[in-house]
């Protein structure tokens, strides 16, 4: 964690090189602060993790006591005087001897008591008079969760990461992640929500979710994550509480547990990251409170605090830290802090600089005194002043408990004294140090294999972790001396010779790098000469040689075969090699230089023979010679001729249209059909030339779904071979085209009627307003029965309509193609007949509104109001009429009933027509009264006179005369009717009725 720190480091490292004083050791603590009368020697969690049991020795029962001793808890702020008014929480018959107290843990609920600390009393009057030490629940593991393991890794190898996807390159074993708490906290009534103790505290959603996501990332590459728990010094209202104010040149905060409001807010803020990170998904298994302890005014800002008052409020925090995280997972590790002044006081103030000797030491007591826990040590082992980084040189780091500052060069001072004092379960994670790059790259690189191996070598490390990933701009100055180039990659992300160090190092072959910078480092001359080191464990690591797996071979054409398969990181590139046995003899024909192509084309192949290929890594290195991966699996491929790939399954009307790209070398295709995309194929078709690409399945049904593949073969020497099955598609076959019979205006309205069509759903209806324009779809009919519909549109104007089938499939809708467009135009007024009346000379005549938009009109007769009706004449050809009087000559003595339409030409020149107006009746001829008389025969006439008298047509008549129109005209001319017409047209319909505005069905 050097950011701003690096500057503040190297200057006080530079101070360190001037000012070397003698050290002075103080013995830890070993004994519990005890009182003459009791003293508590465990309190812990029962088996049931319900309650907490306090087991104490009363060395004295004494008069005072009386007949009952009582447990009292405080908070961890609180000090513990000499009596006090607390309401006891259990009580026991007062002896001497041992005496046990149980009472309720009430985990998550306000009175919980799994962060208190405990004490004996008797009662004297109306106190509780304290008669015991203090002591906190040891063994809040009881309790947890969480039942995995610690990460298991393989090595120590660790680092802080800023980039996932090298991480996974470099094989990194242990992550460590910064977490600010100002970050984490949110403002009140904002973020998560989370109740504590009867109190809402507030977290900051999205940082935790960036948490969550590089937490789980590096979860699943198998990496063990640890978290620096820090406070940032700025003023901040969320968290004023648990921060030491006053000093302006601090960058960081130690907690501040000197009140209730800070330890509860610190219990409520540990509770919750412990639970969050305290599962599989999301763990975090090792946490660190603070950063470098013993620097209190810039790293760890105590408040000029003595070192027994800051270890009282940091040991505080840290037994709730500890607390907090063991009771969801058993396995975390709580970590403290330091650097590495080992035994010294940087301005001798005692208030400002404390030796890491003396905080452990301080550490430990305090710790032990009200219970002991099993703690950790996070240590930063840079090289002297920080700048250099051949730390077998540096003369302040001796091999004694005395030397001022513990690095790689006497790693074993640390070890062994913690080892010593505090046992050797106290494990050691080198949490944050690098290597400056100042005395060129290689010695940058022997400087980190060097204390790798004396890290790897100790039992008591834990874990190495290499502190800068890349370089930090802000560190970079080549014009001065404190230039600081520690990272991995430069700050262009280019690579330095210690990147493939680091990646190699902790594996069998890290020694064909690390051999070669022996020369670099001028006090040993073998890796050996490394107290612990053991060349059989790194043999034990997994290869990072990079074998290559998933390789994969298909023939790619007819004189061509596709190699492919999964990039390794552990490669520059990858050579193939070819045999024409399995066992024969492989000779290599490529060279791929690329990590990331992953892909090679044989073209050396003929079409009928077998070939069998293997493919392995190299790795390029400047410090040594190229190292090659193994082999990968043998893999093996008949050349036939490239796979076809389907680019389309078109539905047709009872068909399907396929098309295919051209496979090179192919003799020709077989075309194979299932009704499910995993069902049984079966061979429909095959095509003997290989230019052919397209077939249409004639056999295929509307309604169903039909799945393909097609199977290229070429044959060579009488043989055949077939390539590997293409890509699947499939398609629905659509229904057929809609026919429109009919297009009827109205007053404001509009009428289609088409074909019906089967196969179908049903049927969509579309309008514009010009004939090359946007349809807009106006009506979906979802009755494949109804084949007709009326819609309301404005009068005057034209409009075009066209019509299509659509037919539903499962969950896929297909439709047919649209309809011949039509058009026609509404009427401002429908044709009215006002008057008819027969003349005296038999002759009829009719009055009506005219129709201005008219072209013209049509009169039909029939000789009963429901009956057939004929039309008389041809159309009358002039629309400004108002009335029209005739000889109806060829109609029977008797009433008749007349209707008129009107029509008119369309853009498309064909004949439409206008809705019919009401049937009038007229009277007999005369000479005949009866409405029913019987029908008199008309007089035979002559040729001639037929000419002159359309009204009865002859069928040779019909063919001159476009008002019978052939089966393509009946789109538009629907002058003579049918048997079915006749019973649904024309309808006499009153006056409300030939006023509708609105959409109706009609039949």
């Amino acid at each position: 964690m050097k950011n701003r720190k690096e500057k503040s480091g190297i200057k006080r490292g530079l101070l360190f090189l001037l000012i070397i004083t003698a050290l002075v050791w103080v013995k830890p603590a070993d004994t519990d602060a005890a009182t003459s009368l009791s003293q508590i020697k465990s309190c812990t969690i029962n088996g049931s993790g319900k309650k907490v049991v306090v087991k104490a020795k009363v060395t004295k029962k004494t008069k005072a006591m009386g007949k009952k001793l009582y447990l009292v808890a405080y908070d961890a702020n609180e000090k513990v005087g000499t009596a006090t008014k607390r309401k006891p929480l259990a009580s026991v018959k007062a002896k001497k001897g041992t005496v046990t107290f149980q009472t309720p843990l009430n985990r998550g609920k306000n009175n919980s008591r799994l962060f208190s600390k405990f004490a004996i009393a008797y009662k004297s009057g109306k106190k509780y008079k304290i008669i015991s030490n203090t002591r906190y629940i040891t063994n809040p593991e009881k309790i947890a969760g969480y039942k995995g393991k610690y990460p298991k890794t393989y090595s120590k190898k660790g680092l802080q990461v800023e980039n996932y996807g090298d991480a996974v390159d470099l094989g990194v074993q242990h992550t460590v992640i910064n977490i600010t708490l100002n970050s984490i906290i949110a403002d009140k009534g904002t973020g998560d929500a989370y109740r504590y103790k009867g109190t809402t505290y507030y977290f900051n959603g999205p940082m935790l979710s960036y948490y969550d996501q590089i937490v789980g990332d590096y979860n699943r590459m198998g990496s063990s994550v640890t978290a620096i728990l820090l406070l940032r010094n700025a003023e901040d209202s969320r968290l004023n509480s648990l921060r030491f104010r006053g000093s302006g040149q601090a960058f960081y905060s130690s907690i501040n547990t000197g009140s209730k409001k800070a330890c509860r807010e610190f219990e409520a803020i540990m509770t919750y990251l412990a639970s969050r990170y305290g599962q599989k998904s999301h763990l975090i298994s090792g946490w660190i409170l603070g950063n470098e302890l013993g620097n209190t005014k810039e790293w760890n800002y105590a408040g000029g605090k003595s070192l027994s008052s800051y270890m009282d409020s940091y040991v505080r925090a840290f037994r709730i830290c500890h607390t907090a995280v063991k009771s969801v997972n058993k396995y975390a590790h709580v970590y403290l802090s330091l650097d590495y002044f080992w035994n010294r006081d940087l301005d001798d103030s005692g208030t400002a600089y404390f030796s890491d000797k003396a905080i452990l030491n301080k550490f430990y007591q305090k710790l032990k005194a009200e219970g002991l826990t099993d703690w950790y040590i996070a240590y930063h082992a840079y090289s002297q002043g920080l700048i250099i980084p051949e730390f077998w040189d540096d003369g302040l780091a001796a091999n004694s408990e005395d030397a001022a500052i513990v690095n790689f060069n006497n790693l074993s001072v640390l070890t062994n004294y913690v080892k010593k004092h505090f046992g050797k379960n106290v494990k050691i994670m080198l949490s944050e140090q690098s290597f400056n790059s100042c005395h060129g790259q290689l010695t940058q690189a022997a400087a980190y294999a060097y204390a790798y191996y004396i890290s790897e070598s100790n039992s008591m490390i834990e874990a190495f972790i290499y502190g800068r990933h890349i370089d930090n701009p802000g560190e970079i100055d080549p014009s001065t001396h404190t230039t600081i180039a520690w990272g991995l990659r430069e700050t262009t992300y280019t690579k330095r010779l210690i990147w493939d160090v680091f990646q190699y190092i902790d594996s069998p072959d890290g020694l064909h790098l690390t051999n070669r910078l022996l020369p670099y480092i001028n006090t040993i001359h073998s890796w050996k000469q490394v107290p612990g080191y053991q060349q059989a464990k790194y043999k034990k690591m997994p290869s990072k040689r990079g074998k290559v797996k998933g390789i994969h071979t298909e023939t790619a054409g007819y004189n061509r075969v596709l190699l492919t398969w999964k990039a390794s990181a552990y490669a520059d590139g990858y050579e193939i090699y070819r045999a024409t046995s399995k066992n024969g003899k492989y000779k290599r024909v490529s060279c791929i230089p690329s990590r990331v192509h992953t892909l090679y084309y044989d073209t050396d192949v003929k079409a009928g023979k077998t070939y069998y290929y293997k493919i392995r890594t190299y790795r390029s290195f400047t410090i040594a010679s190229t190292l090659n991966g193994s082999f990968s699996n043998k893999v093996k491929v008949t050349v036939t001729v490239g796979p076809a790939t389907l680019t389309k399954a078109e539905g047709k009307v009872n068909a399907v249209l396929l098309k295919w790209k051209k496979s090179e070398g192919a003799s020709g295709y077989d075309i194979y059909r299932a009704t499910s995309e995993k069902g049984k194929y079966s061979k429909i078709k095959r095509i003997s030339k290989g230019s052919t690409v397209t077939y249409t399945d004639t056999k295929a049904k509307t309604g169903k779904t039909y799945y393909y593949k097609v199977k290229a073969y070429v044959k060579k020497s009488g043989k055949e071979y077939k390539a590997k099955d293409s890509n699947i598609l499939y398609a629905i076959p659509v229904p057929d085209r809609v026919t429109i019979n009919t297009v009827t205006a109205g007053r404001g309205r509009l009428e289609l009627a088409w074909n019906k069509v089967t196969p179908a759903t049903g049927y969509e209806l579309y309008w514009c307003d010009t004939n090359n324009g946007e349809f807009v779809r106006y009506k979906k009919i979802t009755d494949a029965k109804t084949i007709s519909y009326r819609k309301s549109f404005a009068a005057g104007s034209e409009y075009y309509l066209k019509v299509r089938a659509y037919l539903t499939v499962g969950k896929e809708t297909v439709y047919g193609s649209y309809s011949k467009v039509v058009s026609a135009t509404p009427y401002t007024d429908a044709v009215s007949v006002k008057k008819a009346v027969r003349n005296k000379d038999d002759s009829v005549t009719l009055t009506f509104q005219p129709v201005t938009e008219a072209a013209g009109y049509q009169i039909y007769r029939s000789i009963s109001a429901n009956g057939t009706y004929v039309q008389l004449g041809r159309n009358i050809a002039e629309s400004g009429l108002t009335e029209y009087t005739f000889e109806d000559t060829a109609a029977p003595k008797t009433v008749c009933y007349y209707k008129i339409r009107i029509f008119e030409k369309n853009a498309f020149g064909k004949t439409v027509y206008g809705e019919w107006s009401s049937v009038k009746k007229v009277e007999a001829a005369r000479g005949d009264q009866s409405d029913t008389g019987s029908i008199d025969e008309p007089e035979t006439e002559t040729k001639l006179e037929k000419i002159d008298k359309p009204e009865i047509e002859t069928e040779t008549e019909k063919t001159d005369k476009p008002e019978i129109e052939t089966e393509s005209e009946k789109i538009d001319k629907p002058e003579l009717e049918t048997e079915s017409e006749k019973i649904d047209k024309p309808e006499i319909e009153t006056e409300s009725e030939m006023e509708l505005e609105t959409e109706k069905i009609y039949l």
